[in-house]
């Protein structure tokens, strides 16, 4: 059975994939979009340049906005 997944990278200048990046199983990126709203307001107080401290576990090993 074929797993489907979401993959996440950073991209170079030249329009290249590098290996930085996520792969998420479909629950975890379900679990990302059910946090999508509280990291659209992190992200706004970041780019304000506030102070935040914000970890979302999605399972496993896998955290994001720390």
């Amino acid at each position: 059975m074929t797993e489907i997944r979401v993959d996440i990278r950073e991209w170079e200048s030249d329009h290249k994939a590098t290996t930085r990046g996520v792969s998420l199983s479909a629950m975890r990126w379900k679990g990302l979009h059910d946090f999508a709203e509280d990291i659209d307001q992190t992200m706004e107080k970041m780019s304000e340049k506030e102070e935040v401290d914000v970890k979302i576990h999605l399972g496993g090993n896998i955290y994001t906005l720390s």
